[in-house]
């Protein structure tokens, strides 16, 4: 019986000791291995044994040593800390555009998908919700980095019907073999209530600037989706606003900042107040001390580097002055005549004339667009002038949505037409236009500067001549020693006024350049085609 019990304890004693020791999933001996938990506990708060978190080595080769730290600090921020603790949440990643914050949120969604500190992985689906027209931007991102068998991603494109799209979502959230969704915040609201049925473990917002309302539709459907593991990817500064600040906060870490009222009467008035003109130097010490204090609070899980992390060549910026042409300064001299000037007798009236001379500056038939840069534009096959309405005055809004409205169809009646700004993406971003207030204010101008302009000189500046604008003549000759003294250069051509790129479309269609063109009018799922082609074809390509 003794021998018995003896050779019982001796059974015993394994069992006791065999506790599971989680592994790491990658070597950190392994010489330049990435740690990416540093300094963790041995155990958890529940007593768990913990072990590294070693990037992955196909990772660790192309990641900068700033985009290493962002992605620590993000994994820090949804797991509580260097160990796995219960209390995770989320974080911002603000860096400035052009820093890699694609790569480094890659990074994160594969780390996370494959190992935690327990040994195990931290999450089973990931969901990246953003812009409709940067969804293939990520599938090319996801491609280059992890290639296509590592991670399973699915997609839903532009181009997908709404049969494809259900049936996309409904194998992500019922099968085991797609790890990460990549949707666009419009298709994620119309499909949320087959969403929120899905453990999600990691929500990325890329462009997330948008939830700085938590108010919107966009904002009160993510929240919907139970998971505290929330990143914001925005290149966005987002201290000017401190309302949207906070919101944004609020999102990521719920509560971060307490009540939205009492942020308010603590922080936001008295910093917005000491922002104004009359404030008074005590106000303006006290607003200083405050905003200190804010950034301290939120620096445990908001990080935004600028460019300057990046070693990237000195940048040289050349302003070239360009003398006018002979008909540019005839009709600029015409413009600024007493009888023209004395039509403007009020602030807004002279901020149209203002916003006609810069026209007249590019090229002499964008003052008359209908006529001429309108026929260049319909003769290529455009539907509408689409610009970036964050870059133009409210007095450029008007003219050219007008143009926009004309550039439809001429038999809509609609007595207000929504301009998207289809450049950046933006839903919500919209220009409301009437027509006929514009009509009221703009036909003067327009008779004015016709009476200006003889039948010979509309009939020269229809047939887009180059030497009409003195900018075109300059850009020319400029690309022309690029060609000449860097053939294996490629340029980017931009401007304020689309209109103006039908000019230059010209002067590359003449000299036989090789170019693409994004615009407005360019779909959403045609831009990444039009970007791969410019990177990726022979010397001097042009993108305008």
């Amino acid at each position: 019986m003794e021998a018995q019990n003896s050779l019982i304890k001796s059974r015993a004693k394994p069992i006791k000791e065999s506790i599971k020791i989680p592994q790491p999933l990658f070597s950190p001996k392994t010489p330049g291995a990435i740690i990416l938990n540093q300094n963790h506990p041995s155990k958890d708060a529940s007593g768990r044994l913990l072990t590294d978190v070693v990037l992955d080595p196909v990772l660790t080769s192309v990641l900068e040593p700033h985009q290493i730290e962002g992605v620590r600090f993000m994994l820090s921020c949804i797991t509580g800390g260097p160990g796995v603790e219960t209390g995770s949440g989320g974080c911002i990643l603000a860096d400035e555009m052009g820093v890699g914050k694609s790569l480094q949120a890659i990074s994160l969604i594969w780390t996370v998908l494959k190992q935690s500190a327990l040994g195990v992985p931290l999450v089973r689906k990931v969901i990246v919700v953003c812009p409709l027209s940067l969804i293939q931007s990520w599938k090319v991102e996801f491609k280059k980095w992890l290639g296509i068998y590592r991670v399973h991603v699915a997609y839903i494109s532009s181009e997908a019907t709404t049969s494809k799209t259900i049936q996309d979502i409904n194998a992500f959230i019922e099968g085991s073999t797609l790890d990460v969704l990549i949707i666009s915040y419009e298709t994620l609201r119309s499909n949320i209530d087959k969403l929120t049925k899905c453990n999600i473990g990691l929500l990325v917002c890329d462009e997330g600037h948008r939830l700085k309302n938590s108010k919107t539709k966009t904002a009160e459907t993510l929240c919907q989706i139970k998971t505290r593991r929330r990143v914001i990817l925005t290149g966005t500064p987002i201290q000017n606003n401190l309302d949207e600040f906070w919101s944004m906060c609020d999102f990521v870490n719920p509560d971060a900042l307490g009540q939205q009222a009492v942020f308010k009467r603590v922080y936001a008035v008295p910093i917005q107040k000491a922002r104004d003109s009359h404030s008074t130097k005590k106000e303006q010490e006290s607003a200083l001390s405050l905003s200190s204090e804010l950034t301290t609070r939120t620096s445990s899980f908001i990080l935004r580097r600028t460019k300057d992390v990046i070693k990237l060549p000195q940048k040289h910026e050349n302003i070239i002055f360009c003398l006018p042409s002979t008909i540019q300064l005839e009709l600029y001299r015409r413009a600024i005549s007493k009888k023209i000037a004395d039509a403007f007798h009020n602030s807004a009236s002279a901020l149209l004339l203002i916003t006609y001379l810069r026209l007249l500056s590019d090229h002499p038939g964008l003052i008359f667009p209908e006529d001429i840069a309108l026929s260049a534009l319909e003769g290529r096959g455009h539907k509408g002038d689409t610009i970036n309405s964050s870059l133009l005055s409210e007095s450029q809004r008007l003219i050219l949505s007008k143009h926009t409205v004309k550039a439809r169809k001429k038999g809509r009646s609609k007595q207000n037409e929504k301009v998207k700004d289809n450049l950046i993406g933006e839903e919500e971003q919209q220009i409301e236009i009437d027509e006929d207030n514009i009509e009221d204010q703009e036909k003067p101008i327009i008779d004015l500067f016709r009476s200006c302009v003889d039948e010979q000189e509309i009939n020269q500046l229809k047939a887009i001549d180059i030497t009409c604008s003195s900018k075109l003549v300059a850009l020319d000759a400029i690309l022309a020693h690029i060609k000449r003294m860097y053939p294996n250069d490629k340029v980017v051509i931009s401007s304020v006024f689309t209109h103006m790129l039908d000019f230059i479309t010209s002067l590359c269609c003449l000299r036989r350049y090789s170019f693409v063109r994004l615009d407005g009018s360019v779909k959403a799922a045609q831009r990444n085609d039009a970007i791969k082609k410019f990177t990726e074809q022979g010397s001097n390509t042009y993108e305008i």
